[in-house]
């Protein structure tokens, strides 16, 4: 071609751009528009957070902790030791979120502020997104800019939130749908650069195949907690099953095996911290582990995903989905503490009307194609995207694909119906291309063009009027109040002990994934970081970790919970009202007796705090330093009791005993590098009174011979327990079934820490049992 057939080319293709960035801005700017409307932003405070209780106050956190520094380690959170996340990687799979987060930090310091913007700028990304994909894969302008609209305002945007505000920045899910869709029907994503001879990774470096591979690092880095990421990896697997399929096997496999080499690298990459520190420090078997029962319960049900929202304008249609989500709660299926959330799960599947329209017709495809009737006259797309839906549907469904992978892979994926939004998608693109062709073959005049233009707004009307409702609006002003008294609260805590003080929060709520203390959500014991920048607080610290000393501390009695907590260094205790059956009223008497100090209480009467310094300087007086000194080790630095050999707790008549087996072990780990003194009591009881005698053997040599009764036999004995494990033997004579087998033999036992005695009571009040 010569130079001067290159310019007009270059012009037209130039023009066309221009043509296609300012519509992708107007859909952008038409889904924000929307979303303000629906949310009533007029009636917000953007220096107030929409949220304000339950995983909300989670992202805040984040967002706080990315404005402010490191969002691995927090030197305000978790006191006296600090708060680290390697345990709990949420942020490090989203780090796209976090330096889009960062860089509004540019704008403003305040996290609220930027997190409500964040939010609000995650309508205009999803819209985007959707449009980009839907306009490659065939759709049409106008179309792709109602269907794209659409899928920025789904049901599952708005439930979630700012309560989750990284699943509500879904705009890597067009990204990942358009991947597997690709892979699906064979297109070549990696290309050879122009001129390149040879096979090697370098011949394949064109813009082509750098703009993919910046595609799927999208997907990792914003992959709602490597959800999203995930569901792409699982679809470009069966892209490339079904590919070979259809003959094109050993492309699709090429093509198929480095997206997700890609994703996977970038994953891995973000979470080399949190493997590097679970290889240093042992893995973490508490925090954040999940079950195969939760993976069931929150799977995808096909009525949820038609059914219309539940807070629905037209009340019959409200009144459907509200019975059927009151059926399924009635099922009484089991489900741990921290699934108790402010929404169910099934709230967020809706389809919505236009789409629920969209993923009919690619079942109606699916079928079609299965039996061989007429899906080779429909566009490539609308047959892959009905196969990609199938397949969507078969992972995320109760019992499905994702109830295997629940059960011989990994648990740790619970929320299978976040697959929802990959269904919406090619729901809403099966719509597109169906306006698209009508466009193209009947908006061919003026006339018929004004026409279309009023079936688009009207299917733009009634998505968005289905799709939303007034529960979607934030309660704006209880959530302001309530932040407003919170903040009053800490200035004037700031006031009493100084701006770096330290305080010790009550009731202990473990972190993260703590579920409802009373009437305290997970993490509502984090507001008071949220209004401070150098007050240090007890809550935050990984369970699971000795940082969370507070765990073991929390099952002594409450004052002498204070006095240890004094004497370890917090300036006070902040208590939470809401975490007691009386309100507390109890425990403030007692506070008020034992600090002989005036509390201080927010301005909603949920809120009270105790300067604790006072407290302090009378103990110091009145205890020697070594005493002191064994209360802050006991505190801190707990010794902790482990069970192997035994079996799982059985709660009889409120009191929890545990199964015996011969050869089970006691094992009192000792963290300091001190010998320490704990006074030892157990309680053996034999169900069937069948005499059989059990034999302690102790780290210093000695033994104890046990006859348990039916009510319970008694062992006391002091310790002397050197730094880490010591082991207490346990032998069963005679032959004993297993332990978790209804063993007849049970036992009960305690260990306390000889640095809690002079303290609070002394030894009898202080005993904690399993």
């Amino acid at each position: 071609m010569t130079t001067a057939g290159r310019i007009p080319k270059r012009a037209t293709l130039r023009r066309v751009a221009t043509a296609e960035v300012t519509v992708v801005l107007g859909a952008a700017l038409l889904a924000e528009l929307l979303a303000l409307l629906v949310l009533k932003i007029w009636e917000a405070d953007l220096d107030v957070p929409f949220a304000y209780s339950w995983d909300a106050n989670q992202f805040a956190m984040y967002t706080k902790e990315i404005l402010h520094g490191s969002y691995y380690r927090n030197g305000h959170l978790g006191a006296p030791f600090g708060q680290q996340l390697y345990d709990y990687p949420n942020v490090a799979t989203d780090q796209l979120q976090a330096v889009l987060i960062k860089l509004l930090g540019l704008v403003s310091t305040d996290w609220a502020t930027v997190m409500n913007v964040y939010f609000l700028l995650t309508f205009p990304l999803a819209a985007a997104a959707a449009y980009l994909a839907f306009r490659h894969l065939g759709a049409t302008r106008a179309p792709s800019v109602v269907c794209a609209t659409l899928f920025a305002l789904l049901p599952y945007h708005f439930v979630r939130g700012e309560t989750h505000l990284f699943y509500s920045a879904y705009f890597a899910v067009p990204i990942g749908a358009y991947l597997a869709l690709a892979v699906f029907t064979g297109e070549p994503l990696f290309v050879r650069r122009a001129g390149r001879a040879g096979h090697g990774v370098l011949a394949y470096a064109s813009r082509r195949s750098l703009v993919v591979v910046a595609l799927c690092a999208v997907v990792a880095l914003a992959s709602g907690a490597a959800y999203y990421a995930l569901f792409t990896v699982l679809l470009v697997a069966a892209g490339i099953v079904a590919a070979a399929l259809a003959g094109r096997g050993r492309a699709a496999l090429a093509t198929g095996a480095a997206v997700i080499a890609v994703i996977a690298a970038v994953l891995a990459a973000n979470l080399a911290p949190s493997l590097v520190y679970a290889a240093t420090h042992g893995s973490n078997t508490v925090a954040g582990q999940r079950s195969w029962t939760e993976s069931e319960y929150q799977a995808l049900k096909l009525t949820q995903l038609v059914l219309p929202i539940e807070h629905h304008r037209i009340g019959t249609l409200a009144g459907m989905s509200q019975k059927y989500l009151a059926f399924q709660r009635s099922l009484g299926q089991p489900r741990r503490a921290p699934l108790v959330q402010r929404f169910d799960e099934s709230e967020t599947v809706h389809l919505g009307f236009v789409a629920t329209l969209g993923f009919v017709s690619l079942l109606v495809v699916a079928l079609a194609a299965i039996a061989g009737a007429g899906s080779r006259r429909l566009p490539a797309p609308i047959v892959h995207a009905s196969a990609a839906t199938l397949v969507c549907f078969l992972i995320g469904t109760v019992g499905g694909i994702s109830a295997l992978i629940a059960g011989s892979i990994t648990p740790q994926f619970r929320s299978w119906n976040r697959i929802s939004l990959f269904i919406a998608f090619f729901a809403l693109l099966a719509v597109a291309l169906f306006l698209s062709r009508v466009e193209r073959r009947w908006a061919v005049t003026g006339v018929r063009r004004a026409w279309l233009g009023l079936m688009l707004v009207g299917i733009l009307a009634v998505g968005v009027l289905d799709q939303t409702s007034s529960a979607n609006v934030p309660a704006y002003q209880s959530i302001a109040e309530s932040y407003d008294s919170d903040g009053e609260f800490v200035r004037r805590i700031e006031q009493r002990i100084g701006a770096n003080g330290s305080v010790f929060q009550l009731p202990y709520v473990p972190f993260p994934d703590g579920g409802l203390v009373r009437r305290i959500t997970d993490y509502d014991l984090v507001r008071g970081y949220l209004h401070s920048n150098g007050l240090r607080w007890s809550f935050g610290a990984m369970v699971g970790r000795p940082e969370d000393w507070h765990a073991e501390l929390a099952a002594r009695p409450a004052m002498l919970q204070v006095e240890a907590a004094a004497v370890a260094g917090f300036d006070g205790v902040y208590v939470d009202r809401f975490g007691y059956a009386d309100s507390a009223r109890g425990l403030e008497r007692r506070l008020r007796e034992l600090t002989g100090a005036p509390p201080i209480t927010s301005a909603d009467d949920r809120l009270v705090f105790f300067d604790l310094r006072g407290l302090r300087r009378r103990l110091e007086r009145r205890h020697t330093v070594r005493e002191l000194g064994a209360l802050r080790r006991a505190t801190l630095e707990p010794l902790t009791v482990a069970w192997p050999g035994f079996g799982e707790v059985e709660w009889s008549n409120g009191r929890g005993w545990r199964p015996i087996a011969s050869g089970a072990a006691l094992v009192v780990d000792n963290p300091s590098r001190a010998t320490r003194r704990a006074s030892f009591e157990a309680v053996f009881a034999d169900r069937d009174e069948t005499g059989r005698e059990v034999i302690l053997r102790y780290p210093d040599g000695s033994t104890d011979h046990v006859r348990p009764t039916r009510s319970g036999a008694r062992v006391d004995r002091v310790l002397e327990l050197a730094p880490g494990a010591n082991v207490i033997g346990v032998e069963v004579a005679g032959a004993q079934r297993a332990a978790g087998d209804a063993a007849p033999l049970r036992a009960q036992a305690s260990v306390l820490d000889q640095g809690f005695w002079p303290f609070a009571g002394g030894t009898a009040a202080n005993r904690a049992s399993e």
